[in-house]
Parts: structure tokens; sequence; C-alpha cells
């Protein structure tokens, strides 16, 4: 199966997973195939305030049967977060009000979220970013387009650690 999904700045992207998703996690490196039935336990938030992005990280996730709820703004994942519970938080560093990289810092700073695994994504990367992002609480940082393979594999090694 192949699905395609129209992403950030108008450049296409593709997920492409052949055949049945237990075989694919499989194939990922230091993974022994056991986390694809806790994988549909997960529940993942994510914050993108492009539809696109949504779809894209969404469309990833749902490939493994994860389960997904999206918001397009910092303030609607601190209400969300505030009575419902998740495995982590994938979250734009671009955001319209507080940026993503507030979100994570107001998120170390409450008990209930301080050790909530959380991943960075954004289309504006660069090396300065990346250490930004990192030294601000994320635990993961991704360019866009992701990379749905390592993203994957590196969502399932932070949740299940």
């Amino acid at each position: 199966m192949i699905y395609s999904y129209f992403c950030w700045m108008s450049r296409p992207f593709q997920v492409i997973c052949l055949g049945d998703p237990q075989k694919q996690i499989n194939k990922y490196p230091g993974n022994q195939g056991e986390h694809i039935m806790s994988m549909r336990e997960w529940n993942i938030l994510v914050v993108e305030d492009e539809p696109d992005g949504q779809m894209v990280i969404a469309g990833i996730l749902n490939y493994f049967h994860v389960q997904v709820e999206t918001v397009g703004t910092a303030e609607d994942a601190l209400k969300i977060l505030a009575g419902k519970s998740f495995n982590a938080v994938v979250i734009d560093l671009m955001l319209p009000g507080m940026d993503g990289l507030t979100l994570v810092q107001t998120l170390r700073e409450n008990v209930s979220t301080a050790s909530l695994p959380c991943i960075a994504i954004t289309a504006y990367h660069t090396s300065a970013v990346k250490q930004q992002a990192l030294d601000c609480g994320f635990d993961i940082y991704f360019s866009k387009p992701v990379d749905d393979t390592a993203f994957i594999r590196e969502l399932n090694r932070l949740i299940e650690s």
C-alpha cells in the first residue's frame, strides 16, 4: 500500500508501507516485534497548526494502529492535557500564539506532564534549532518532511523505554 499526502511547503510526501504493519515494525532496528500490540494501546497528541501536517503525522501513526488526537494550538493542547492522559506529544515548533518551545517548557514545569515524552517537528531545520529544541526539553527532534521509519522507531524506543 502507498499512502500519499500533500505535505509542508507544497512538497509531495509518501508514507510507503508494504504489507502488514506487524512485519513492518519487525524490520526496525532494535525491535523484536513485541511492541505492535502495545502500540495499539498508545494515545498520541499531535500539536500541529497545518492540516496537511496533522494528516501526515496522523497517517503514519494510524498505519500502526496508534490512537491519535490532533489540535492546532499550544493552548488547545494544554486544555486537553489537563484532562486526558497521553503516551507522548508530537509538537510543531512554529505554532500560532504560544510556540512549541514554550509549550514543552510549560509541560516540563508541570508535575503531571513533566515526564511526558515530547517529540519536536519543524520545517525550519538548522542544527541551532535542533539544539535549542533539545535544550528546552524535547526528547526527540525531527525535521519535516518526517522520515516515517525513523519516526516510528524512535517513538517506539521512547515510549517503551
